[in-house]
């Protein structure tokens, strides 16, 4: 700081610079600690999903926040499945007979992989064969929006390691029970 440097106009306020701040200094944040802040301000709920599962969340949804106040609406879809419009779930170069071959073959998928084994990577190598097939759009678009109720989310594999295997195969189940509505 130096004296001789002010100058007699005001500071300029710049609240996209103080979010670009903010945004860098959550991305560099430890995310055990990360958690605790959240937890601090309540905007984490345990639920059933557990530390480890809350742990991933923080770390999916960090890259994305620009300050605290945004991760309830960044990750509440990990908790509670948002009500959405089943139109949601048509990719807009498909239709609906496609987003419904779409949601079945990714339950059989999803039931043949082991439990143990219901990991992001196994579970993109799965799907990523079917998807060559139809298409990558024609698959993860609808998986995604029956996972999170969102266009925009985190990754449908990564989204599926977090809620494990019963909850994602529920959550398509119930996304076709949208669509035959």
């Amino acid at each position: 700081f130096d004296l001789e440097r002010v100058q007699k106009g005001g500071g300029i306020f710049s609240e996209e610079k103080l979010d670009w701040i903010n945004s860098q200094f959550i991305k560099n944040m430890e995310d055990s600690h990360l958690m605790e802040e959240l937890k601090l301000r309540g905007d984490i709920e345990e639920n059933s999903l557990g530390k480890d599962s809350v742990l991933k969340i923080v770390k999916s949804t960090k890259e994305r926040m620009k300050n605290l106040g945004e991760f309830k609406n960044l990750a509440h879809f990990f908790f509670n499945l948002p009500q959405y419009d089943k139109n949601l779930l048509i990719w807009k170069k498909s239709n609906l007979a496609g987003a419904v071959i779409a949601l079945n073959e990714c339950i059989i998928i999803l039931n043949s992989i082991n439990s143990e084994n219901f990991k992001k990577e196994v579970i993109e190598n799965e799907l990523n064969q079917f998807g060559e097939k139809i298409g990558k759009g024609d698959l993860y678009w609808p998986v995604r929006v029956a996972l999170s109720g969102k266009e925009f989310s985190p990754p449908p594999q990564e989204i599926m390691e977090i809620l494990g295997k019963d909850e994602s195969v529920r959550r398509l189940k119930m996304a076709l029970e949208n669509l035959e509505k």
